[in-house]
């Protein structure tokens, strides 16, 4: 182990050993009732329940790591169908569109960033990226997201951080509601909601239809600029009290997905004019079995039964005559046994220790891999006076294709003032090598381009030789192989939050990861198409960091501003290199050497960022508005001079604003009616942000019964 992780694993134990036995416990804070809606608004900003930071509820304020919650309020007045939507606009927060619309976190790319449902992670990744679009906002009662690494508590992938999607319980009596939603490029999102209680049982269930037509931005090619789906999702739950102390609880969704659309390739398959039908179908689904027992004297033993499974099926085939041109079935599963006790140590710690098992399996074109692990981890949150939590967790994990992983945290919160409250924080995160980084062989049949993973790459280098596709080795294919080690981070994370007048409130938070390991696709040969064959290779180190602030004002229209955002993210070696004097670019037919200064650090991370929010604005005749406006100052797009870094003007996205508004009315007390604009200058960039389609409208009724 390194000295700096023995260093904090026994900063991080130190609660355990050093609590003063007569120490009286921390007074708790009071917590607002979560199912208040617009007029206790504000209260929920300052007093928030979370349970993602420490899997157990806490209050919001007595967290030490970065934790911010979007509630149900928020989410309906945003007006937000899908997750895309409604993380896109968060401060801090970035979707990167690559093979999906994933989530970039702290210049931190999708792949590193945990995304669960009701505290359980989603599987179906694709190239690293899981499609937030996947998701519906229907259902979901609260969004809670965690910055900085935590696999101390969650293992793999947290090391960005967390989000975790949390449905709502059923609240009363047989009711439910309805809603249906118009908007452009033929969007139309169907959804029914029906819950209930009865004596010890209570239940729900959960439909939703959402289909796009999909968008076209460009005249170029066959292909739309995003195709249009369909996509269905069911969901239920049900939970039984079995006794005073016993409570039983089961969940399931299933979702599906089904795309057909014409694309353009020619004979050696680039793009081209013969048309081709792509056919992609998907199908995911995740169920759990849950069981909690009160065992007295404040502890609480918890047991869980989890299971998901992700598949999809792509076909590409010639529309004149029908013949295959490719196909592709992939197959993944994930299965989870867990369990957690929790109770008080003591008059001032809260211990929380659990330990459980997985196998994850993927079948992908007859490659098929399996990877079984274990995991055990403790965590104590300790309260030595009532200005003072300090939290320690360790987490060990096993894995049958790599080296065992310890992953520590240590979280402060000192509120020495009633109006001031500083908070730091230190930690490792870790990430396993993706299966399709070991395992998989992948073509894309219409760029040409294959990738290997690198169990694969010698063997798939040498049939290509045979076949006659290679035309020049980058590296030579007996160096290749080498099996990849898990990409581990260091972060630290320091700010305060204060209130400095009447309510308003400022939450400033300051951070530096160090990642080590890094995972990267690398090109080692020349296919004789032109197109290049990669495979996976650890590089040495990048690092990011920045500052974040929220500033918070409640005046009778109320203001959130969330902004002062700024980030950095670089990569070491290139830095060297650059130091160096060994990196130049072409201008003018001559070589001209690039300074350190002209590196803008990885592709697709904004410097500077912002967002500033209206909500709840009380207009005449009954209406309320929400009026959203984002900044995402200009990023690195990709490299353009043949030296393999953004350094020049042209290799930039430009810096651009989107102002949203939704106006919202209340009729008869159970129905509402929304109608929004989204991106309302109407910004396009078809090329480089083919995400974003340019100025669009909705309508949305729902209706409560």
């Amino acid at each position: 182990m390194r000295p700096r992780a023995l260093l904090l694993l026994l900063i991080g134990l130190l609660p355990l050993l050093n609590a003063p036995p007569q120490a009286q416990p921390a007074p708790a804070r009071p917590v607002a009732d979560t199912t208040a809606r617009a007029d206790s608004l504000w209260q929920l900003d300052m007093e928030q329940v979370v349970v993602t930071a420490t899997r157990a509820e806490r209050s919001a304020d007595d967290v030490g790591v970065p934790v911010s919650v979007i509630e149900q309020q928020e989410i309906e007045a945003q007006g937000a169908a899908r997750a895309t939507d409604l993380l896109a606009d968060q401060p801090g927060l970035s979707i990167n569109n690559d093979h999906g619309s994933g989530l970039q976190m702290r210049g931190l790319g999708p792949e590193y960033t945990l995304i669960l449902l009701d505290g359980e992670p989603i599987v179906g990744h694709t190239a690293g990226t899981l499609d937030l679009g996947r998701l519906t906002t229907a259902n979901i009662e609260r969004v809670e997201v965690v910055r900085g690494p935590t696999s101390s508590l969650y293992g793999s992938e947290a090391l960005a951080g967390v989000v975790n999607f949390i449905t709502g319980a059923p609240a009363g009596d047989l009711g439910g509601e309805v809603r249906t939603r118009y908007g452009t490029h033929g969007t139309v999102d169907l959804s029914a909601r029906l819950e209930g209680t009865s004596g010890p049982w209570q239940g729900s269930v959960f439909v939703d239809r959402y289909r796009t037509g999909g968008y076209d931005l460009s005249s170029a090619g066959l292909a739309p600029t995003r195709p249009g789906y369909v996509d269905y999702t069911a969901q239920a739950r049900g939970q039984y009290e079995a006794g005073p102390s016993t409570t039983f609880s089961l969940r399931g969704r299933l979702a599906t997905q089904s795309q057909n659309y014409d694309v353009g390739i020619s004979a050696d398959g680039t793009t081209g004019n013969v048309r081709h039908a792509q056919q992609n179908d998907r199908h995911d689904w995740n169920a759990s079995a849950e069981v909690e027992q009160q065992l007295g004297a404040g502890w609480r033993l918890t047991g869980t039964l989890y299971g998901a499974g992700y598949h999809t099926d792509q076909s590409l085939r010639r529309v004149d005559n029908g013949t295959i041109r490719s196909e592709s079935v992939l197959d993944q599963y994930h299965g989870e046994a867990e369990a957690v006790l929790r109770g008080a140590l003591g008059n001032n710690h809260l211990l929380t220790v659990g330990a459980g098992t997985t196998v994850e399996t993927i079948d992908a074109d007859r490659k098929t891999g399996t990877r079984r692990g274990g995991f055990g981890f403790v965590q104590d949150e300790w309260s030595p006076l009532a200005s003072l939590d300090v939290t320690g967790s360790l987490r060990l994990d096993g894995n049958s294709d790599y080296a065992s992983r310890l992953s520590p945290k240590m979280a402060v919160r000192y509120a020495p003032f009633d109006r001031v409250s500083f908070h730091a924080s230190v930690g490792s995160g870790y990430k396993a090598p993706a299966f399709r980084q070991l395992y998989l062989n992948f073509t894309n049949p219409q760029a040409g381009y294959s990738v290997f993973g690198t169990t694969e790459a010698q063997r798939g280098l040498q049939q290509f030789e045979e076949q006659g596709q290679i035309d020049t080795f980058f590296r030579d294919p007996s160096t290749l192989g080498k099996p990849l080690a898990p990409e581990t981070s260091w972060a630290f994370n320091a700010g305060f939050t204060a209130s400095l007048w009447g309510d308003a409130t400022l939450r400033l938070d300051a951070y530096h990861n160090e990642v080590d390991n890094l995972i990267d696709a690398e090109a080692v040969a020349r296919k004789t198409n032109g197109q290049s064959v990669f495979t996976y290779v650890n590089r040495n180190e990048i690092y990011t960091r920045g500052v974040e602030a929220r500033l918070t004002l409640r005046p009778t229209s109320a203001l959130r501003v969330q902004l002062g955002y700024y980030q950095e993210a670089k990569d070491r070696q290139v830095l060297d290199e650059l130091e160096a004097g060994d990196v130049y670019r072409r201008e003018n037919g001559r070589d001209v050497q690039v300074s350190p200064d002209d590196y803008a650090g990885l592709p697709g991370r904004p410097a500077h960022t912002g967002t500033v929010q209206l909500r709840h604005m009380a207009l005449p005749f009954g209406l309320t508005a929400n009026v959203q406006g984002t900044l995402r100052g200009r990023a690195g797009y990709a490299d353009r001079n043949g030296n393999g870094i953004v350094d020049v003007d042209r290799e930039y996205v430009e810096a651009r604003t989107r102002w949203d508004v939704t106006v919202s009315k209340t009729l008869l007390d159970d129905y509402t009616l929304r109608l929004g604009g989204e991106n309302l200058f109407d910004y396009t960039n078809p090329r480089r942000v083919p995400s974003i389609p340019g100025r669009t409208w909705f309508a949305e009724l729902q209706a409560q019964f």
